[in-house]
C-alpha cells in the first residue's frame, strides 16, 4: 500500500515501479494520482509524465482527515464541520479533497443536496474516464 510519506520518500525506481504494483494486486490501472499533501516533487512529475497519469490538485479541503485524527470528535461533528467549510467555500470548478474515512460517507448525501441547492455536480475521482 502506498500510503503519504512512503510516496514522497520512495526514490525514483522503486517510485516508477508504483503503478505496476498498484496494477499487478487487483487489476487496478490509475488513471490519475492525487500528490500527497499536495506536494508536487520532480520525481512525481516524471511519474505523471512516463506513465501518463495526470496529476489532480484540490483547491478546497475539506478538512475530513484531520477532524478525524482528533480523538474527542465524532464522524459526525467532522461532517458538520466540513459541511460548513463547504457551504463558505463551494464554487463551481471546485475540486474538493476528501478520504475515505467515516466523515466523508457520512457527508455524502448532505454534499449532494448542496451540490444540487447551487446547481452543480459531483464528480468522483474514480469514475474519471481513463
Amino acid at each position: 500500500m502506498l500510503v503519504h510519506n512512503s510516496l514522497t520518500m520512495l526514490p525514483q525506481r522503486q517510485l516508477v515501479a508504483a503503478p505496476n504494483r498498484c496494477a499487478a494486486g487487483d487489476d487496478f490501472v490509475p488513471v490519475a494520482m492525487r500528490p500527497p499533501c499536495g506536494i508536487v516533487t520532480d520525481a512525481l512529475k516524471e511519474l505523471s509524465r512516463q506513465f501518463n497519469v495526470p496529476m489532480v490538485l484540490w483547491n478546497l479541503d475539506s478538512r475530513d482527515a484531520p477532524c478525524t485524527a482528533n480523538r474527542y470528535k465524532s464522524a459526525l461533528v467532522c461532517c458538520s464541520e466540513m459541511l460548513a467549510a463547504m457551504r463558505k467555500e463551494l464554487a463551481p470548478g471546485s475540486i474538493v479533497l476528501m478520504h475515505t474515512i467515516a466523515a466523508s460517507s457520512l457527508a455524502i448525501e448532505p454534499i449532494d443536496e448542496l451540490l444540487e441547492c447551487r446547481n452543480l455536480q459531483g464528480v468522483s475521482l474514480s469514475t474519471l474516464p481513463g
